[in-house]
């Protein structure tokens, strides 16, 4: 029997992470936090007091989530975080695992 690791369970929650984009606006606090991979990361803090990251592309094209066929400017990436750096942690995790192209 192996030992539990918890981060590999969060990887493989972010690997299987379906996204169902939605058209919206960019809230007016994001902040630009990161440049990843071609992707700009942002953050804001939601009303709940949780942070979230949307990851648009850094050159201002479209953006496609994994098994989407319709683009969009940005995606809000709704997996809550207590903190800013765990919400760019978490959008990162999404980009190496192919879940946006």
């Amino acid at each position: 029997m192996s030992a539990y690791d918890p981060s590999s369970s969060r990887r493989d929650a972010v690997a299987s992470y379906t996204l169902t984009p939605i058209h919206c606006v960019m809230p007016s606090d994001a902040d630009r936090t990161a440049d990843y991979k071609g992707f700009t990361l942002r953050t804001f803090k939601a009303p709940d007091g949780l942070w979230r990251a949307i990851i648009t592309k850094a050159d201002g094209s479209k953006i496609k989530a994994a098994g989407q066929n319709e683009s969009f400017d940005l995606i809000p990436f709704q997996l809550d975080s207590l903190d800013r750096d765990e919400a760019v942690k978490e959008a990162k995790r999404l980009i190496d695992a192919g879940g946006v192209t």
